[in-house]
């Protein structure tokens, strides 16, 4: 599975491949020069440890004479023999450069782990590291330069390619971490914003969960009645209707609950309640006698003179 170290390892696994082979070169392995240089004898092969002229190599040491080839007078080298003599001890920096890089690949295959892929720390120390490795390569192609130019030979510019690669890989090992650290600070201003992660809409719809169990609850429920399949009937309910009472409705009040004067053009029709129909009419104050009314109901207007002679 690809993760974010995987192209750092592959960077740095091909970098100690090249500098591993710089550090094999001549006279371990007499085809990977660092130097070749063409005297009127003959050719001869520099690398890290010592040197080959045809098929004699010197002893694999640390620092090696290089003026028994080019006098002090020869113009063959931009640098004197004596002083490309002492530099020759510092050619072990390309052996110090592998171990770094190698050093540093297995740093980028541990960080395939889950738990240093999301350290900053770790991320922090390779890049660290790897900033340590790239000037120490830098440092020995800028040796190989000094010491063999203008005789560099192919094994000198693979030093050169190492180094553009650890470089690279130690460019890639800053953007792990960078993107390590965009992550946590974005997970943290989410987490202090509760609009952000969705706490708060998700507190509201408890609530609104909790406030409709409540009411639910709060509603009466009808008994249910055991029947002889089950502990409870499973019969369809019927439709139910809500029963409204308007009382003053015009369906509801009698035509002979309102007077000739309210059913005159003239005035507008007044609703009356359910205290003035005929059977709870209104009496006179100071008085238990109710007004007389005729045969449909309505008040009478007769004179009272006239209705006591009918009644006598």
């Amino acid at each position: 599975m690809l993760r974010p170290a995987t192209p750092l390892a592959i960077l740095l696994f091909v970098a100690f491949a090249l500098l591993l082979l710089s550090v094999l070169s001549t006279p371990i392995i007499k085809a990977i020069p660092l130097g070749l240089y063409k005297p009127d004898g003959g050719v001869v092969n520099f690398g890290v440890f010592g040197y080959c002229r045809g098929d004699a190599c010197s002893p694999i040491e640390i620092g090696y004479d290089t003026s028994i080839f080019a006098p002090q007078s020869s113009s063959e080298f931009d640098l004197p023999s004596a002083t490309r003599t002492r530099l020759s001890a510092i050619l072990i920096v390309h052996p110090v450069a592998a171990l770094l890089t190698l050093i540093m690949f297995i740093m980028a295959v541990v960080a395939h782990l889950h738990s240093p892929s999301h350290s900053s720390r770790y991320l922090c120390g390779l890049f660290i590291f790897g900033i340590l490795t790239f000037l120490v390569c830098l440092l020995a192609f800028l040796i190989d330069v000094l010491l063999f130019v203008p005789h560099l030979a192919w094994g000198s510019w693979l030093v050169l390619a190492a180094t553009i690669l650890v470089f690279l890989s130690f460019i890639v090992s800053c953007a792990m971490r960078r993107t390590l650290v965009g992550r946590k600070a974005r997970k943290k201003r989410i987490a202090e914003n509760a609009e952000m992660s969705g706490e708060n809409y998700y507190n509201r719809q408890a609530q609104q969960e909790a406030n409709s169990v409540v009411t639910s609850s709060l509603q009466p429920t009808v008994p249910s009645i055991s029947g002889a399949n089950g502990p409870t009937d499973k019969m369809p309910t019927f439709a139910t209707y809500e029963k409204r009472d308007d009382r003053s409705s015009d369906e509801r009040i009698p035509l002979t609950a309102r007077t000739p004067s309210e059913r005159s053009p003239n005035n507008a029709p007044t609703e009356l309640g359910a205290s003035d129909l005929p059977n709870n009419r209104r009496s006179f104050s100071g008085s238990t006698q109710t007004l007389p009314t005729d045969q449909y109901g309505n008040p009478s207007t007769q004179p009272l003179d006239a209705r006591l002679q009918r009644t006598w």
